[in-house]
């Protein structure tokens, strides 16, 4: 792979680009033809959680981005599902698929495991981008790497056909808040222990990774 950094760049555009890192998810994962909104929504959620894993920006701005535009995603899933959305639904509508599968994966295992065991995984078991697999493998892989069938689930409900999602319940439940122009984070809220694993990995905040 050979990466070309701009000489004129400074630290702080470096600090901020997303790109990079957006595109070597997709260099870390398989090919799926004919289901941009399963590849492109990995990376699009990806991006922002890892990057507020690593300090490269704060929790509330990952929540921030994703309050304000999965709502886009949300839309394609209600009128037509993702894989009849159009490029509209690629991006945020994936992503906000993957925080769905994610919610799941992290109830069902009280916070221990999620969406990145199951990237993990499919890594080693199916390859990267050189190699081509069927939707139908990439998501029996993904499940069986964390048990259950969150993203098979996941994907009926709002890829192949359309569905209604309560996102605002969503935010409600996970404790996030758009106040203004301010994230607020509330840590009674029900699902807010989900909320913590999502961002720490499943690791208290400040443990080592």
């Amino acid at each position: 792979m050979a990466l070309y950094v701009g000489e004129h760049a400074s630290a702080e555009e470096l600090r901020d680009d997303w790109v990079l890192i957006h595109e070597l998810i997709h260099i870390g994962s398989p090919f799926v033809p004919r289901a941009p909104w399963l590849t492109e929504g990995l990376a699009t959620y990806f991006e922002p959680l890892i990057r507020a894993r690593v300090g490269l920006q704060s929790e509330q701005a990952m929540w921030r981005e994703f309050v304000t535009y999965m709502p886009r995603g949300a839309s394609v899933m209600r009128s037509s599902g993702l894989s009849r959305g159009g490029f509209r639904g690629w991006y945020w509508g994936g992503a906000l698929l993957m925080l769905l599968t994610d919610v799941e994966m992290r109830r069902a295992s009280h916070g221990a495991r999620g969406l990145e065991d199951c990237l993990r995984d499919v890594r080693h078991s199916l390859g990267n981008y050189r190699r081509i697999v069927a939707l139908e493998r990439m998501v029996s892989a993904c499940d069986a790497a964390v048990g259950g069938r969150a993203l098979g689930e996941m994907v009926e409900r709002y890829a192949r056909r359309a569905g209604e999602i309560d996102l605002d319940g969503l935010w409600r439940d996970l404790g996030v808040a758009l106040v203004g122009d301010t994230i607020e984070l509330d840590d009674t809220a029900p699902l807010a222990s989900l909320r913590k694993a999502i961002v720490h990995n499943g690791l208290p905040a400040g443990a080592p990774r």
